[in-house]
């Protein structure tokens, strides 16, 4: 093992590197195990120790939440473009005068962290493109957070493992539209039998090998919906009549059937078959919905294909000669759900984040190494021990021999026992080593315990978090997708919605029972 580095040295290895005084001995038990591997991750990343870089705002103890986010921040310097450690500290310096309680005046606490962790996410810019703007010399004020990709579990429907085996949490809400890009907003996924129909003559050829579709609904724009580009005409009744015949696509297709700001497109493929273990009432529940998006798929085509019918007139305007009042606290009500979606996809972010740096934390330590190293020690501790016992026992029968003849002694045993005496004091040297390198393992070993089960802790902790961010986000965006629907009713207006079908009046009565279930159980989804 490499020799210790001296503390104002670096060292490759951080878990021997030693700590300065007073904190060394601050900071020496067996439960500061998370809190000494902190110090030594930060001054390995900038070559500082904490204390050193608030010299003038160090807390009067250093917590493991508070040296955890410290070391974080530091590590995330580097992968944030245009910003250095000193840009840090002084932003971190900044946020200490404002503190509410006058007992954390002047003193370094995890929420100034919290906001330099978010001003580090802002320096990054849109889409991650490196552009930084200025720090802000009051409170955190993140009203606005860079919307992230929708993150959502593909299994929660299904049982889940609460193992500490978790290593990463798929994101099922991306999808690939061609030359559209990442589509905005929320989408409804319903089964194809919500799109018009082709004539009977074409389906009694085409739909004999059709694979099963499904649909996905995209939120509608703020500009007029281009005609030229269309793939069928939508009529008042939500039917549809072919331009010319076509063939049916592959499952591993994907056609744009609407381009521009409204569009409907259609994602072939298979359809995922339900669990075995999904109870009858899950069951139920997925029926009913798919039951409503059939519904909402066709009164959505409708009012499509009847905005982009009137020429002139936008989404904004529809039906109405004058946009009603009523939409303001709609769209202010679906702004404030972005900001909520936004915002708990950036803490799961930071979750996953946090949960990787444990992750790697867990693998930097070796247990059974280091119970292999114990061992071993304890085994040199052995044999200095036997030799030295050896080497005492001739000592004293040399002495004895000696004492015997007196003046008559050979000259060889009084050389003999000479030597013996030397050996002597060096192996009691060498038993001190090994019992003194012994107790070093016996740390060692411990130390790596502990840490493998804090960080262990730690990632079943996260593992929770993250899924209860996903849930929620889960929720928020069932409640977004309601609202954009709200909107393209209340667009239409009544003229707009007398031109529905029964069936499709009926099916949004339904549909409104069921939403209003969802709200008031929200346990059910």
């Amino acid at each position: 093992m490499p020799a210790s580095a001296a503390p104002g040295g670096g060292s490759q290895n951080s878990d021997v590197t030693p700590i300065p005084p007073p904190y060394d001995k601050k900071y020496n038990k067996r439960s500061d195990a998370r809190i000494r591997q902190h110090f030594r991750d930060i001054y390995r990343a900038c070559g500082l120790w904490p204390w050193q870089m608030f010299p003038d705002n160090n807390p009067p103890v250093w917590t493991s939440a508070l040296a955890q986010k410290l070391d974080m921040l530091v590590r995330r310097v580097d992968a944030t473009p245009g910003v250095e450690l000193n840009d840090l500290i002084e932003f971190v310096l900044s946020r200490i005068p404002h503190h509410p309680q006058p007992t954390t005046a002047g003193i370094l606490i995890t929420p100034d962290l919290i906001d330099a962790e978010h001003w580090l996410l802002e320096q990054r810019g849109p889409k991650g493109n490196g552009t930084r703007r200025e720090a802000p010399a009051g409170p955190s004020t993140n009203s606005n957070p860079q919307p992230l990709p929708p993150i959502k579990d593909s299994d929660s429907e299904g049982p889940r493992d609460h193992g500490r085996g978790r290593n990463n949490v798929e994101d099922s809400r991306q999808h690939e539209f061609g030359d559209q890009g990442a589509v905005e907003g929320g989408s409804l996924e319903m089964p194809d039998e919500s799109l018009p129909q082709h004539d009977p003559n074409e389906q009694s050829t085409s739909n004999r090998s059709a694979p099963e579709r499904s649909v996905i609904l995209v939120r509608p724009g703020h500009g007029n919906l281009p005609t030229e580009n269309r793939k069928r005409s939508l009529c008042e009744d939500g039917s549809s009549t072919p331009q010319s015949p076509r063939k049916e696509p592959r499952r591993d297709e994907c056609i744009n059937v609407n381009s521009g700001a409204e569009s409907v497109v259609r994602h072939t493929g298979q359809r995922r078959e339900p669990q075995p273990a999904v109870p009858q009432e899950k069951m139920a529940q997925r029926e009913r919905q798919d039951q409503n998006n059939v519904i909402l798929a066709g009164v959505a085509a409708h009012a499509l294909g009847t905005l982009a019918g009137k020429p002139g007139d936008s989404y904004n305007g529809g039906y109405r000669d004058v946009p009603t009042p009523s939409m303001t606290p709609l769209r202010s009500e679906t702004q404030r759900i972005e900001a909520r979606i936004a915002d708990a996809q950036q803490r799961l972010r930071s979750l996953f984040e946090q949960l990787s740096h444990e992750k790697q934390r867990s693998l930097s330590v070796d247990p059974q190494y280091a119970q292999q190293c114990f061992e071993e020690s304890q085994r040199q501790l052995h044999k200095v021990s036997h030799e030295g016992i050896i080497n005492s026992e001739a000592v004293q029968q040399l002495r004895g021999f000696a004492t015997q003849h007196g003046q008559g002694c050979p000259p060889s045993i009084l050389s003999a026992l000479k030597e013996c005496e030397a050996n002597e004091e060096k192996h009691t040297h060498l038993k001190k080593e090994a019992w003194e390198n012994l107790m070093r393992k016996k740390d060692e070993l411990e130390e790596a315990k502990e840490i493998r089960k804090a960080a262990s802790f730690a990632i079943g902790l996260l593992t929770d978090q993250i899924e209860k961010y996903q849930k929620l986000i889960q929720e928020e965006e069932l409640t977004r997708e309601s609202l954009h629907v709200l909107c393209l009713f209340n667009e239409l207006g009544p003229s707009g919605l007398s031109a529905l079908g029964m069936n499709q009046l009926a099916g949004l009565r339904t549909w409104a029972e069921d939403q209003k279930r969802k709200m008031h159980h929200p346990q059910s989804l």
